[in-house]
């Protein structure tokens, strides 16, 4: 009996009832047909919906509209009605129901159709894919159960046959007899070891009977420290026995020592008296002789001893120091012939260290023939004559003073180039920079058609007087032609070929020139663009900046604290950065002033102030090399907010205005503190809104809103974010905002009852007066 299952005929059709008819027609006879009676001025569900009919199909729209006019939204008015009402009521003819709560309507219209065929389409894939999964976990399976059933069949095939299983258990059964036997012959030797057993507890019995008198433990460890002791005891009583036998004999040694010693007694006795015979002999004999030397000297017989003496030392020496001169003539006679091969090694050496030091002068002279070139510049026709050529130069020899001058003027260079950076770096690592630059800058002096010439290739020309010279020459003469070789950059200016100097000299003259030319008209343009323009914007800037301080002042001094705390701003001009600049102060004032009645003098201030910060900005340009661009280095240095900064001040009642320190703010209590956060917090954000439009919203969030500050103090923190016009999203544990000084405010409590896993939201209206709880 449902609607929604019922047909919809087409206009020209539904009119025929005749069963008959409809058969003929091919048209339902045993189904519901929607009859239309349209209701033209009611309230029906065309309202609501609108046809939407099926290409190809004879049902029209209009016939569609029909059944909608049919079906009238509101309570039904008589039995024969069709209606339904927007709380789900219905009624068709007799029958009155309501129809089942849903989320959303599955037949009505035709998105809803063909979402529920996609809804329907897609579940089926759903049940396709889960089948699909189910399918291939079954192949799956069937693969294990497979594979399982492979291995069990190789399994099976590998058991093995009769005659190994026979082998086998007649292996089991050679095991198990022998088992017995080893089984016998462990209780055999337990038998055994029960026996030794039994005499161990009975000579355990006669040992303990046998150190019944003794004070040992009966233990292995302490028999064993006695036994140790014994041994020790007889070693010692072995030693004794020794010493008492060494004390024996020596007594008996002692009684021989002591006869021995009385008959040497006698034997010294007969010696002495000899002894006082020779002595007397030998007085005799002394005195005899002291007469013969006497009358030796009488007669010189020392100095003739004395030469004596040295002429047989001499004679003794001489076959020595013959020997040593005949091998100092042979050693002298060799050293002279090494020193004649030295001498003319030297000599040579000589004359070609000398050619050398005539190279390198040369070589230096040339260089300082082209160095005194290069502040000429110019490389034509005219002056190509000039160059200088090493083997001219080498033709005939420098004098010595020339050269004198020359070494000196070289060692000062050294000594200049030995305190730079370059010292550590070799020829090689120069000449590679060198290309590295000549690389990177040819594009850049395109222009000029930079080119690279090496000079004083003629130094090839330069030969040894003799081929057969040292290696360490031939190196230092190769030494001196690659260190000779000029690399020399050539540029073109004016049509000539010039050296890199030369061009910048010129190019310098050029600047000079042009930079006082332009002198008139920077002036003209800093007084157009600073003091007309530019001045103009930032004196309104300036004047605006002002007015919001005093704005924020006014509306601070309005603030009535609980503590009597009150803040202010102030704006103060910085001083000037560098002695050319004029101060922030000054500046100001002068911009403040009519461009047409400002004096001369003031004029070049102004713009000698801007020139000097330009230059300056052009030099950070150059320092940083990358990252900002000039026109942001301008805009930052007009930056009329870099000219000022700000300092908060605060005053207690009864106390002078006081600048806001670190310390100072950590003497305030926490209200205190949140105070003076909040205060120019505001400032700041009335600050940037206020260059919105009149209808842009000005809105400020705040997490935790006002904590620490007591009540008087929020109550007075609303009122300041009133009268500032803020839209404002703040959250608290414990704020409500119900206070006289908000007009209106949308309070909503988020509840969370007993660690739930839902949260309700409850919403109040605050309307300035009254907190009311919202349905």
């Amino acid at each position: 009996m449902g609607i929604l299952d019922a047909l919809i005929l087409p206009e020209q059709v539904a009119g025929k009832t005749s069963e008959q008819e409809q058969a003929l027609q091919n048209l339902p006879v045993h189904d519901r047909v929607l009859k239309p009676a349209p209701q033209i001025l009611a309230h029906t569900l065309a309202d609501y919906l609108y046809p939407t009919p099926v290409e190809g199909s004879k049902v029209q729209a209009g016939d569609i509209e029909n059944i909608l006019l049919t079906i009238l939204v509101a309570d039904g008015q008589g039995e024969s009605n069709t209606s339904l009402n927007t709380y789900g009521s219905y009624q068709i003819g007799a029958l009155k129901g309501h129809a089942p709560l849903a989320e959303s309507a599955l037949y009505i219209g035709k998105e809803a159709r063909r979402q529920l065929r996609l809804r329907e389409i897609k579940k089926l894939e759903d049940e396709r894919e889960l089948l699909n999964q189910q399918v291939l976990e079954q192949v799956s399976l069937l693969q294990s159960l497979n594979q399982k059933s492979d291995k069990l069949e190789e399994e099976y095939q590998s058991f093995p046959s009769e005659q190994s299983m026979i082998e086998a258990w007649d292996i089991i059964y050679k095991a198990r007899q022998k088992l017995e036997i080893l089984e016998k012959d462990v209780q055999r030797k337990n038998e055994v070891l029960l026996k030794a057993l039994e005499i161990w507890r009975n000579l355990k019995a006669q040992v303990k009977e046998l150190s019944r008198t003794l004070t040992l433990p009966l233990d292995e460890l302490s028999y064993g420290k006695a036994q140790a002791e014994i041994s020790s005891y007889r070693e010692g009583l072995t030693r004794i026995e020794s010493l008492y036998q060494q004390v024996h004999s020596t007594r008996r040694e002692q009684s021989a020592v002591q006869s021995h010693l009385e008959n040497t007694a006698e034997a010294v006795d007969e010696l002495r008296w000899e002894m006082n015979e020779l002595r007397d002999q030998a007085q005799t004999c002394q005195a005899l002789l002291i007469q013969v030397e006497q009358r030796l000297q009488d007669l010189g017989a020392d100095e003739i001893r004395e030469r004596i003496h040295n002429v047989i030392k001499r004679l003794n020496a001489l076959p020595s120091e013959i020997e040593t001169c005949i091998q100092q003539i042979s050693t002298l006679q060799r050293d002279l012939k090494d020193y004649d091969q030295k001498m003319l090694e030297n000599e040579r050496d000589l004359t070609l260290a000398t050619q050398l030091q005539q190279g390198w002068a040369n070589v230096f002279q040339a260089e300082e023939t082209l160095q005194t070139s290069f502040d000429h510049g110019l490389e034509d026709e005219r002056n190509s004559s000039s160059q200088p050529n090493i083997s001219t130069l080498a033709s005939s020899p420098l004098p010595a003073s020339h050269l004198a001058r020359l070494i000196q003027t070289a060692e000062e260079i050294i000594s200049v180039q030995d305190s730079k950076e370059t010292k550590s770096l070799d020829r090689e690592t120069l000449r590679e920079r060198i290309n590295e630059a000549f690389t990177r800058e040819m594009g850049n002096l395109v222009e000029y058609r930079l080119t690279q010439n090496t000079l004083f290739e003629t130094l090839d020309e330069l030969k040894l007087p003799t081929e057969d010279s040292p290696e360490l020459w031939l190196k230092l003469w190769e030494e001196l032609r690659q260190k000779a070789r000029r690399v020399q950059l050539m540029l073109e200016y004016d049509g000539k070929r010039v050296n890199p100097y030369y061009l910048r000299a010129q190019l310098e003259k050029n600047m000079a020139l042009q930079r006082q030319l332009l002198n008139e008209k920077d002036r003209e343009l800093y007084e157009e663009i600073i003091m007309n323009s530019v001045g103009r914007i930032i004196r309104g800037r300036i004047q605006r900046a002002e007015h919001w301080v005093e704005e924020m002042n006014r509306l601070m001094d309005e603030r009535d604290t609980s503590s009597g705390l009150r803040f202010r701003i102030r704006w103060k001009p910085r001083t000037a950065d560098h002695e050319d600049e004029i101060d922030t102060q000054d500046l100001v004032e002068l911009l403040k002033s009519d461009p047409r009645l400002l004096k001369e003098s003031d004029m070049s201030r102004i713009t000698n102030h801007f020139r000097v910060k330009i230059e300056r900005a052009k030099q950070q340009l150059e320092v940083k090399g990358f990252g900002e661009s000039f026109h942001q280095i301008i805009k930052e240095m007009l930056d009329y907010r870099h000219w000022f900064e700000f300092r908060l001040l605060f005053q207690k009642e009864g106390q002078v205005w006081k600048e806001l320190t670190d310390r100072a703010f950590f003497q305030f209590s926490g209200g205190e503190k949140a105070m003076a956060m909040y205060i120019p917090l505001f400032s700041a954000a009335y600050s940037r809104y206020s260059d919105a439009r009149p209808d842009a919203p000005r809105i400020i969030s705040l997490d935790e809103a006002f904590a620490g500050v007591d009540e008087n103090n929020i109550r007075d923190m609303f009122d300041l974010l009133e009268k500032l016009g803020f839209n404002y999203i703040m959250n608290s544990q414990a704020l409500w905002g119900d206070y006289d000084t908000v007009a209106h405010l949308a309070i909503a409590e988020l509840v969370r009852p007993k660690n739930a896993s839902y949260v309700t939201v409850i919403r109040y209206s605050w309307d300035g007066k009254v907190r009311r709880l919202m349905g």
